[in-house]
């Protein structure tokens, strides 16, 4: 079980940057071939984007909810794609181009690999409070701390896949703030170009997380099947922490939430076990008002 409070910290440094893709973002110029790598990405990644455009700081630091990451482009503006939510950027690096997605629940950095002579070894540096830092998992994914030790963001399992739909070797370290991703695009029988995701999913602003890993969503889903409203309640409820104080308040209110959305969890529980997924709670920050429950990857 992971609790993930949002930082505050992303809307100060929003304003002390100033500008916004949305403001700096700037046409598509015919035959620039960036396009190649938007239809890339676009081919790839089926996923439905925001009617907002990313926003990006100077140029390169790409909001990402309680986050910010600092993506290898080259000192231009971003080129909005063809798609909502979507902006292309140049690479700083050799055949290297990047496209930022803005999605429902997550913030999405592609980097497409246009050839053997793209680099192997990609750094993302990661901008959060000075007291923050990168955990890596044992599943791949990286969970971004605060002081506390709490999660603020989760950096999800890296993936890769080549032209011809193949998925290719890839994985994280950290270096202090650094997320270092390695793809292995050179080994044999890779078809160019090669598109690689770092995701990163926070919650929103006021908004506090409790994410139930795999075997707690199963108790969950098992105590609702053997005791019903009751059942999920004692369950559910006795897997949230009761420090700090918000997490607490919500805890003291879980019994009456299970009662009155019993049907809703219920149901997302159900999806989350037979899909592999996991069962997460939004609550208010202050106050631990519960928001509602959904289905997240673990």
């Amino acid at each position: 079980m992971h609790l993930r409070p949002l930082a505050l910290l992303c809307t100060l440094v929003a304003m002390l940057f100033g500008t916004s893709s949305a403001q700096a973002a700037q046409s598509l110029p015919a035959g620039d071939p960036i396009n190649d790598s938007l239809s890339r990405v676009a081919a790839v990644v089926d996923a439905p984007r925001t009617p907002s455009v990313p926003v990006i700081h100077n140029e390169s630091i790409v909001d990402a909810g309680a986050i910010q990451i600092d993506v290898p482009i080259q000192s231009k503006r971003p080129v909005t794609g063809r798609n909502a939510g979507e902006v292309g950027l140049r690479g700083k690096q050799t055949d290297t181009d990047f496209v930022v997605q803005s999605q429902a629940d997550r913030t999405r950095i592609l980097s497409v690999s246009k050839s053997s002579a793209a680099p192997t070894v990609i750094k993302y540096r990661v901008v959060t409070d000075p007291s923050g830092t990168l955990a890596l998992q044992p599943d791949g994914s990286v969970h971004v701390m605060n002081r506390d030790g709490l999660i603020t963001s989760v950096i999800e399992a890296p993936w890769a896949i080549d032209a011809a739909g193949r998925s290719v070797t890839t994985s994280y370290t950290i270096a202090g703030s650094t997320l270092v991703q390695t793809i292995e695009h050179r080994a044999p029988g890779v078809t160019y170009p090669v598109t690689a995701d770092p995701s990163v999913v926070s919650c929103s602003t006021f908004v506090a997380c409790i994410k139930f890993n795999r075997s707690e969503t199963l108790r969950v889903n098992n105590a609702a099947i053997t005791g019903g409203v009751a059942g999920m309640a004692g369950s559910l409820c006795g897997l949230i922490p009761s420090s700090p104080w918000y997490a607490f308040a919500f805890k003291a209110t879980c019994g009456g939430y299970v009662g009155a959305n019993y049907a809703n969890i219920r149901a997302n529980s159900q999806n989350a076990v037979s899909t592999g997924r996991c069962l997460a709670l939004r609550f208010s920050v202050p106050g631990g008002f519960p928001l509602g429950s959904q289905v997240v990857s673990c």
